[in-house]
């Protein structure tokens, strides 16, 4: 088996998140109320931003091979920690440790796998596409097996990781770090240097920014979309799981039309988030939604690779993580604003801000973008 195939491979396994059906309902078992559940996810958000930069500079200074492998081990640690009984504080170390494996592979994993790549937007939007997939199946089982145990979705998402880590150990990739003296602070600061001065890149990053912002908030709207639709509880998984593998196929659409006119591509993809909850009509709230989930694929992996197609090798894994944290910072601001406006207005309202706020802030590199391209 190639290094490539092994990274590839690794990857996929990754996104085999068996828990994401049933984390709420195993902490309420455990005895922690629906407030601290909250509380210890928004401390987890909070770690996970604070950590997400520095972790990538690590992977490009010592070895990128070395904090995917560790991020993996840790990760797979801290979700057989999470089977264990435990007060508040027992959770709160745990996930320490989640957001410290996650913010280790962050990054680095995309880096490594565009080393070991003869064709980067080949190989990244296989992976994507079939970790989408990976990750509907695992949630699908995780949900049924929970009904016999709890924990057994943690093992099982434990048990991939470790895999995915044996994986990444095996490969041959030479290490990626520095060798011409630098320290770990000054090669931070590079990273922040080349994608402030790369104004191109800038510009991408913004753009990625906005967009992995909103929808990696959106799996915690489903849930007042669904009740605002309506919508009978028995069908929530099936439409979330359609959504997810539309992800998938918007991947499969960037490879057929990576050359798509990325003016036309945004449009659809604001006149459908517009749509969402525009209307107690469900075919058209739930069309937007489908809509918006496979314009999603096609941007996150479009966006990935021309970012990764600007980067300089030595800063790779500092400037994905700086994009990752930046998405994770603004996650962290949508779900708290997004929740004052559910709260005093509407999922319309929402909608409507989310796309006032892109157009705000991301038409000029928007531009930008389009006159480089084009």
């Amino acid at each position: 088996m190639s290094d490539l195939v092994k990274i590839k491979l690794a990857k996929i396994l990754f996104s085999a998140r068996f828990w994401i059906a049933t984390m709420v309902l195993y902490l309420t078992g455990r005895g922690i109320s629906t407030e601290h559940i909250f509380q210890l996810i928004g401390f987890y958000y909070v770690m996970s931003v604070l950590l997400e930069y520095p972790t990538g500079v690590i992977g490009d200074y010592y070895s990128h091979r070395i904090s995917v492998f560790w991020g993996y081990l840790i990760l797979a640690l801290s979700y057989i920690l999470l089977s264990f009984s435990g007060g508040v504080l027992f959770y709160v170390a745990t996930l320490f440790l989640l957001a410290l494996g996650g913010s280790l592979v962050s990054g680095s994993d995309n880096a490594l796998l565009h080393t070991a790549s003869k064709d980067f937007k080949k190989d990244f939007s296989q992976v994507k596409s079939y970790g989408i997939i990976i990750t509907f199946l695992a949630v699908s089982i995780g949900g049924f097996v929970s009904a016999i145990d709890l924990r057994i979705p943690l093992y099982l998402t434990a048990v991939f990781l470790i895999f995915a880590s044996i994986l990444v150990i095996s490969t041959k990739i030479k290490a990626s770090g520095k060798d011409n003296g630098a320290n770990i602070f000054s090669l931070g600061i590079e990273g922040l240097k080349y994608s402030i001065n790369n104004k191109q890149l800038l510009n991408i990053m913004v753009v990625y920014s906005l967009i992995g912002a909103f929808f990696f908030s959106f799996k915690w709207l489903y849930n007042p979309l669904f009740l605002s639709l309506d919508l009978d509880v028995a069908y929530w998984g099936v439409l979330i799981g359609v959504a997810t593998l539309l992800i998938a196929i918007g991947v499969k659409f960037y490879e057929k039309f990576s050359k798509l006119n990325i003016f036309s591509a945004t449009l659809v993809l604001l006149i459908a988030v517009l749509s969402i909850g525009a209307t107690n009509i469900i075919a058209i709230s739930l069309i937007g939604m489908f809509a918006a989930h496979f314009m999603r694929g096609y941007f996150e992996t479009k966006l990935m690779v021309d970012i990764n197609s600007m980067i300089g090798k030595s800063v790779r894994s500092s400037v994905l993580s700086l994009n990752s944290l930046i998405i994770r910072a603004g996650a962290t601001i949508f779900m708290f604003a997004g929740g004052i406006i559910l709260e005093k207005f509407s999922m319309m309202a929402l909608m409507s801000v989310s796309v006032a706020i892109f157009l705000l802030v991301g038409t000029y590199p928007l531009i930008k973008i389009m006159k480089f391209e084009y």
